[in-house]
């Protein structure tokens, strides 16, 4: 199984929400970008050491890689 850490996984939401915004043309402040990657990464961080799965009766459809 591959490892990543909380922090490169914040990185990558980051990534994704700025494409997301970028792409639709929208405007995104830097400061709520910010708060909503901490918040993102200390929830990360209270499941290190756990298996995350997909929860097979209501399943979230993997964002794709560009």
């Amino acid at each position: 199984m591959e490892n990543r850490t909380v922090r490169e996984l914040g990185g990558e939401v980051w990534a994704e929400i700025n494409m997301h915004y970028i792409r639709e043309k929208k405007q995104l402040e830097i400061d709520d970008l910010q708060t909503f990657i901490d918040l993102t990464m200390q929830v990360l961080a209270r499941h290190v050491g756990k298996k995350i799965l997909n929860d097979k009766d209501f399943p979230v459809t993997p964002l794709k890689v560009e």
